[in-house]
């Protein structure tokens, strides 16, 4: 008998930079990885935060599998046109029963060109990111989430952690790194 199994591995990864004159946003919003946006910006790059763990939500698992077996419609989808990343301020735990309504102050930004893309060694792991520039999103940023815009937005997943406080002036890029393996 072989075993089975599956594994779900999330990370989210918080780039941020001084960005006054928005060059940094500018490339980004084309799809710059943040890793060439910190070769490339080295002098306005003020850190990067990375935390793993998350919660995937009721809603997003039910999503997932009615896009794969073609039972919605419209299917809600998380490409590059329909997906959205929501960053927040809340600080309540993550449950599976969370929704769009769980998320304090949120604010959704669109993807970033050419994303979502797979990566890793096998296509095993989708990431999305998103820009947020110098006047998006100047709070606090404690939760965040992969949803949907198409038809009734749907969250796929949720992150809770302290990630501070973005200013204006500043750009910071949210991925969100999903692995199935």
């Amino acid at each position: 008998m072989i075993p089975e199994s599956a594994k779900w591995k999330a990370t989210l990864i918080i780039t941020k930079f001084k960005d006054a004159d928005s060059i940094v946003e500018a490339a980004s919003r084309v799809g710059a990885s943040s890793e060439m946006l910190r070769q490339r910006f080295s002098q306005h790059f003020l850190g990067q935060e990375v935390h793993e763990g998350n919660m995937l939500v009721y809603l997003g698992i039910t999503g997932i599998w009615k896009l794969i077996a073609g039972l919605s419609s419209p299917p809600a989808v998380w490409n590059n046109a329909g997906a959205k990343i929501r960053v927040g301020t809340g600080s309540g735990a993550a449950a599976k029963a969370d929704t769009l309504a769980t998320f304090t102050s949120p604010v959704d930004k669109g993807m970033d060109a050419s994303y979502p893309q797979t990566i890793g060694t096998n296509n095993d792991t989708c990431s999305w990111k998103a820009t947020y520039g110098s006047g998006d999103a100047n709070q606090a940023w404690n939760e965040f989430g992969v949803i949907n815009s198409d038809g009734t937005p749907v969250l796929l997943n949720r992150f809770v952690t302290s990630k501070g406080t973005k200013a204006s002036g500043e750009t910071w890029t949210c991925e969100i790194q999903i692995q199935l393996s």
